[in-house]
């Protein structure tokens, strides 16, 4: 694919990651809103947030390795290197598949002690271990599909992820109503049927991506996708060396989100609960950024690779535009029906009512995130992986100092305690506007070379 600076071009290829994301948050969504309507739904949703986030930090190291391929991946597409994609593939393959394998052990050795320490509410703490027990085993599913979708969104064909996600969402629902509920001849597991049902959604997902790679010919013949290689070690290397600063960025990130709700979870379980509601509508809310954000990525390392530097600020412009006026029009909606969104989670009332103002801290929060993400992840697509990290790592210093000064010294409120939010985004967007404005990306910018 040759990528252009236009929205026609942008869309082509967000819209279907998009779509499949929609799919893929209804998981999310179909957890939440189950949990939320089980007789304890406090603890349920508790749970959730806890359990879930702490699956979320393990498996979502896996990003920093697939967004160095996708970059490596995008960069030859647009130079026309074709035949080289199947052996990038293949080496990223060997790398997340042991990356999974680790992830695996670290989850049954460690996750139990780790979750001890972080919360204080017993019956919420051994209905979260046994969640991630359960969880864990899709670990080699997820991080697969993570590996494939960089290929994917890489070569700027990403219609494939649309049909993987909405498949794992048929399968979410079907199984979290069967096993959280007891159904069909079924014991209702609750919070363990849910993490059960998430395996086998991420298990069907993975097969529709592995079986679309493997009959499409154009990927086997064209691109040697599934080529026997022989193991090369300096490409090992290389891929290690772009993708280490990605990977340990998104361990920053992620863990100061956990550490966001280890918090709130040290207060009591309503401020909890609301958390994890919340945490559902803006992963909802929010996946056009991630989409646009993804493909901004893609084809500025495209564009690149097409010698067409001049274009790139032009895409940037148009990406972050696209996502901020997505967003605006999908805040409006939550500010218009706060109450009402948050009944098809809960028909709790203190969850409900408690989560007016928290609603308006995140929604402003959304909206420095379409531009930030697009920024941040632009900034990525030029190669410059070391100053993403320098990036995350200012961005989460702020954050943290507003997490332990703000909210946990002076116990600020649910609604103040959101603003960290606007915190962390305000200081993301700004140092990686001032990076891509310095125009220092650069001399960052050359040809990736495999060595």
């Amino acid at each position: 694919m040759k990528a252009s600076a236009s929205y026609k071009n942008i869309l082509q290829v967000a819209l279907p990651i998009l779509i499949g994301m929609i799919a893929q948050n209804i998981l999310l969504l179909t957890n939440t809103a189950f949990l939320g309507h089980t007789a304890d739904a406090e603890t349920g949703l508790s749970v959730s947030a806890m359990g879930g986030l702490f699956y979320v930090l393990v498996s979502m190291l896996s990003f920093g390795f697939a967004n160095g391929a996708q970059v490596l991946i995008a960069r030859r597409a647009g130079e026309g290197a074709n035949k080289t994609i199947g052996n990038i593939f293949f080496h990223n393959l060997i790398i997340m598949s042991a990356y999974a394998a680790l992830a695996f052990v670290a989850c049954f050795l460690f996750a139990p002690d780790i979750l001890r320490w972080i919360i204080p509410d017993e019956k919420v703490y051994l209905l979260s271990t046994s969640y991630i027990k359960h969880r864990s085993y899709g670990l080699l599913f997820t991080i697969l599909i993570t590996c494939f979708n960089s290929f994917y969104t890489g070569v700027g064909r990403t219609r494939v992820i649309l049909f993987s996600t909405i498949t794992a969402s048929l399968v979410n629902i079907g199984l979290d109503y069967t096993l959280i509920f007891g159904h069909f001849g079924f014991k209702a597991m609750g919070t363990d049927g849910a993490a059960i049902a998430s395996v086998f959604a991420d298990f069907s997902s993975m097969l529709v991506l592995f079986i679309n790679a493997i009959s499409t010919s154009d990927y086997r013949h064209k691109m040697n996708l599934f080529k026997p290689f022989k193991i090369q070690w300096n490409i090992i290397v290389s891929l290690m060396r772009l993708s280490a600063p990605l990977v340990i960025q998104f361990g920053i990130s992620f863990g100061a989100w956990y550490m966001f709700f280890a918090v709130l979870g040290a207060r009591g379980g309503t401020d909890l609960a609301i958390s994890n509601v919340l945490r559902s509508i803006l992963f909802l809310g929010t996946i056009s950024c991630w989409a646009i954000a993804s493909t901004a990525n893609s084809l500025v390392s495209n564009l690149i690779g097409q010698n067409k530097k001049e274009e790139v600020f032009a895409l940037i412009r148009k990406a972050a535009s696209l996502s901020f006026g997505i967003t605006v029009l999908f805040v409006s909606i939550i500010l218009l029906f706060p109450k009402t969104i948050m009944h098809i989670y809960t028909s709790d009332p203190a969850i409900i009512n408690g989560s007016v103002g928290p609603i308006i801290s995140m929604c402003i929060g959304m909206c420095l995130l379409s531009v930030a993400t697009v920024l941040f992840q632009s900034v990525q697509g030029t190669g410059s992986t070391r100053f993403n990290l320098a990036a995350e790592a200012f961005a989460v210093g702020i954050y943290c100092l507003y997490l332990f000064g703000g909210i946990k010294h002076y116990n600020l409120s649910l609604t103040y305690a959101w603003c960290a939010e606007i915190v962390y985004w305000v200081s993301l967007g700004t140092v990686c506007l001032w990076y891509l404005l310095s125009k220092r990306w650069l001399t960052h910018a050359q040809k990736i070379a495999l060595r």
